[in-house]
């Protein structure tokens, strides 16, 4: 489980910070029920959406100059993060939904939002 939450750490490191930033990973707290229902424990344990997020996503956002960093500083916000876009790639809430949540806690970050929801599997069989 620990190297599940380091990953984890490193990627939302990654999301949190744009590629010209010194990216220093953000350390993730024991997993905590989100609003949207789902849990870290959850999200990390997901196979699907690790793989995905680890990788796929992880590798986009490195790619892209444009990404700028989404200010997740604490422990807290990280979870917090992890947990809606569980629950966006698991169609527990709808990019609209993700869009507003994200944009609330990190205004300004537009671009980055429309990125992460572009980067989702294009069908729920690819998320299986």
């Amino acid at each position: 489980m620990k190297k599940l939450q380091l990953a984890v750490a490193l990627v939302v490191g990654l999301l949190a910070f744009s590629a010209y930033a010194s990216a220093a990973p953000v350390a993730l707290a024991a997993p905590q029920v989100e609003s949207s229902g789902g849990n870290l424990s959850n999200a990390i344990q997901d196979k699907p959406f690790y793989h995905w997020f680890t990788k796929d996503l992880a590798k986009q956002v490195k790619a892209d100059s444009k990404y700028n960093r989404i200010p997740l500083k604490t422990k807290a916000q990280a979870d917090q993060f992890v947990g809606w876009l569980h629950a966006l790639y698991r169609d527990k809430s709808t990019p609209e939904q993700f869009r507003k949540r994200v944009l609330k806690a990190y205004p300004g970050h537009e671009y980055e939002v429309d990125f992460i929801i572009s980067c989702l599997p294009d069908q729920q069989a690819s998320r299986d």
